[in-house]
């Protein structure tokens, strides 16, 4: 499969899931998940995240598998750049 983000940057990392976050730093995010083998049955996507704004601003970040936007993802401050939880999204 080949997944897809915009106005990111992959960083390497060894406390992130497999040593890479993604930072998103503008506006009109978005991640996409390509690929994905339609089984026409309930799926489970697991998102972490760390979010260290100082402001207490979230990030917004759409949420695409094969072309078909699922949600927009609040990440909320998590206290830290590297303090990564995994929230649960409808």
């Amino acid at each position: 499969s080949a997944n897809t983000v915009s106005a990111a940057t992959v960083v390497n990392f060894a406390a992130a899931s497999n040593g890479q976050y993604i930072d998103f730093t503008a506006p009109n995010q978005y991640i996409e998940f390509t690929g994905i083998p339609s089984s026409g049955g309930a799926a489970t996507l697991t998102l972490r995240e760390a979010n260290g704004r100082e402001n207490g601003w979230s990030t917004a970040v759409d949420v695409y598998v094969n072309g078909t936007l699922l949600n927009t993802a609040w990440f909320a401050p998590t206290g830290s750049w590297t303090t990564f939880v995994n929230p649960n999204y409808p």
